[in-house]
């Protein structure tokens, strides 16, 4: 186990180091003032520092080997550990002026901690200077999962970015309810404020059925007295005239 209790010049102690990655988030860096080329071209390095206090770094006027120039220099620091580091370095009572070597590292979601890091201290922010790094957020894949409804292109949006809402989809007999992140339909998307996650995204439409039509035929209305007596004399006048045939007709059978 290594004591950095009492650490105060860190310069080039893993400097080189190709093969060093061994997790030192722990140390106690509390008194560190001077980080130069600690890490540098350690190659293999690949750990989170979020823990550390950095309250104790300066930098000397006329001293080049002081605060923490190209101390993460070349390292293999993925941009998830990155982004915490400077997530939680941003919340401490860093010192200024300060510079931070970070040639090569890549940050994304801490995008807005960097800028306070860097904004300057009469402004509010932290005062330093990082050098060398970049931001980078990795596009994923957003599927909307129409649900039986019409198809919805899916699209590719950058880790951190809004999602811009798509065209609603159409369902025969249903009502479009909105997009959720699950079947269960417990956690709606919220397009406005949510942001797109650190991997690939399935939304999902939810449907309310519409209420079943309801009929209009109008009932029939009754007929009146006089309809009915006029039905019934016609019937009785085709009775008459169909007698009246058939005894016709005997009456010329009769003759012969």
């Amino acid at each position: 186990n290594w004591n950095t209790s009492n650490l105060v010049i860190a310069n080039d102690m893993f400097r080189k180091a190709a093969s060093f990655n061994q997790p030192i988030g722990s140390w106690d860096m509390k008194k560190v003032q001077f980080l130069v080329r600690f890490l540098s071209d350690a190659t293999s390095f690949n750990q989170s520092l979020a823990a550390w206090r950095l309250d104790s770094l300066v930098i000397l006027p006329g001293k080049p080997l002081s605060g923490a120039a190209a101390a993460l220099d070349h390292t293999a620091i993925s941009r998830q550990n990155y982004d915490a580091m400077l997530i939680a370095w941003n919340a401490q009572n860093l010192k200024s002026p300060m510079s931070l070597g970070a040639a090569g590292l890549r940050f994304c979601a801490a995008a807005s901690a960097r800028a306070n890091i860097l904004k300057p201290v009469v402004d509010g922010g932290h005062g330093w200077v990082i050098t060398s790094d970049g931001r980078l957020c990795t596009k994923h894949k957003v599927t909307f999962d129409s649900q039986s409804g019409s198809a919805v292109a899916g699209k590719m949006v950058s880790y951190t970015d809004k999602i811009i809402a798509p065209n609603t989809p159409s369902r025969q007999g249903y009502t479009f309810a909105g997009w959720y992140t699950d079947t269960a339909f417990t956690t709606a998307w919220d397009f406005a404020n949510d942001t797109m996650p650190d991997n690939d995204l399935t939304l999902y439409a939810k449907w309310t059925k519409n209420p079943a039509s309801v009929s209009t035929l109008s009932p029939e209305l009754p007929k009146s007295p006089g309809a009915r007596l006029a039905e019934t004399g016609s019937n009785t006048v085709l009775l008459v005239l169909a007698a009246s045939i058939f005894v016709a007709s005997g009456i010329v059978l009769f003759k012969k």
